[in-house]
Formats: structure tokens, sequence, C-alpha cells
């Protein structure tokens, strides 16, 4: 697991392994990360429209423009975050290549919808990216996959404020009232839950961590062995770190359309 909580540091380290992993052979890589609170919003999507900026700002919540697509999410230490990193050309993902992202996510997901299986959820994945709890999201997820590689990340609330998630993912209309919106992608508001709430008892994210740990190799017939970021990874992190992740034109006026 990551030692850091830093949100800028996280996803600067997200993107380095994806593209430290185009340049490089490197074997399937699965990481947990936890952040401190941090509003975290889509490439393609406009913070204003999907969080509260000036509760945000207010709270010391972080505002965040990760390099992967889908809707905003809110991350706070009772939020475990999972990734999972593979090659292109590995076995378990050639035959959904054809279905895109959903197909991809489907595949990647399964260690972890066993293992909130594995502690007596109903859980599953439901098209096109998150893993229901219940009948509601207890984690959302998006990728990327680029000429070698792939990455399929989520969140997962163990035991996160919901109260304090709705009051940063809701955005003050009234102070975007009239502004354009039709050329960003917009957050789909959805019923949540935490594992915590489900299980009707408190568990610790370690202890989940070890959980999904074990369903992952179950499910994946694999051996996880903890290894440190390499050189170049840690390298092309810093970059990230400086150059994007702590620019304001990055997390707040960039756009794509």
């Amino acid at each position: 697991m990551s030692e850091t909580t830093d949100p800028y540091w996280n996803i600067a380290m997200e993107e380095a392994i994806l593209l430290s992993g185009e340049k490089n052979i490197f074997h399937p890589t699965i990481r947990f990360w936890i952040n401190s609170d941090a509003a975290v919003i889509g490439i393609f999507q406009d913070p204003s429209l999907e969080v509260d900026l000036k509760f945000c700002s207010d709270m010391s919540v972080a505002v965040i423009r990760r390099f992967t697509g889908g809707g905003a999410v809110y991350h706070d230490l009772g939020n475990l975050n999972w990734s999972v990193f593979i090659s292109r050309k590995h076995r378990m993902v050639l035959d959904v290549m054809n279905e895109g992202l959903p197909g991809i996510f489907k595949v990647l997901s399964r260690g972890i919808v066993e293992g909130l299986s594995s502690l007596g959820l109903s859980a599953q994945y439901k098209f096109p990216n998150s893993i229901l709890a219940g009948g509601k999201k207890i984690s959302g997820i998006a990728g990327s996959v680029k000429v070698h590689r792939i990455l399929c990340h989520g969140t997962l609330l163990v035991n996160s404020d919901l109260d304090r998630l709705w009051k940063v993912l809701t955005p003050n209309y009234t102070a975007i009232k009239g502004k354009i919106v039709n050329r960003h992608v917009r957050s789909t508001r959805s019923e949540v839950t935490t594992l915590d709430k489900e299980l009707v008892r408190p568990i610790g994210i370690e202890q989940v961590k070890i959980v999904l740990t074990k369903a992952v190799e179950r499910v994946y017939g694999i051996r996880l062995e903890v290894s440190d970021l390499t050189y170049d990874e840690k390298k092309c992190a810093e970059k990230l770190h400086q150059e994007k992740y702590l620019k304001d034109m990055w997390n707040y006026t960039h756009t794509r359309t």
C-alpha cells in the first residue's frame, strides 16, 4: 500500500506507473492507496459543475483532476482506492478488448467483487463502471488504455463520511447558473453505501486490504509480492506531481472538448 495520503502524489503515481509501463516490460501490478480529503474529478469534467468549490476551500478539501474518465468521487481516510495495471496482451483481458473499458472493468474488478462477496455481501459489477453491494454503489471505476498497458482503478467506500461526501459532491448551482455544461461529462448521482454500513459492524482499512489481496490471488491464480516503485516510476511521478497535478491550470481550468 502507498505510504502517502497526499492526493496529488497518489494521482501522479497512478499515471507514472501506467506511463512507465509503456517503455518497459512489467509484471501485472496491484496497488492500494488512501487519500486525505479530496474531490477527484474525471479528466473531461468541470470542477465547478461537480463539487462545491467554496465548501472545499473552507474545509481544506483538495480538488484534483485525474487523468482517467468517469465522474467525480470523494476520497477520505475511510476510502480504500485500488488499482490494477496490466499488459494489453495479458490473457485476462485479450478476450474483452473489443468490449472497450466496460469489458475491461468487469474482468479487472473481479477480485474486488470476490473479496466483498467473501465478507458476506451481495456484491456485483454493474455496467458500465460501478460495483454494487446490497444494490447500492460502493465503488466507482475508471481506467485508461495505452498502447501497451491498461489501468483499471476504483474507490471502495469502507467507512467514509457520507454526509461530507454529499456536501463536497453537490455543486453550488446558484453560483454556476447559466453556465454552458453540454461539453463536459457530468457525474451520475447514485445511492451509495459503505462497507461497514453493509456489514453492520466496523471494519478496518488494513483488514479490507488483506481480504481483497487474498481474493485477487484466488480469482486470478496468482501470488502477489510487495515491491517499491521503480526508479523510472519515481522520477516520472515527481515530474507529474510538480508540473501537472499541483497546477491550478490542470485541476481547475483544463478542459477537453
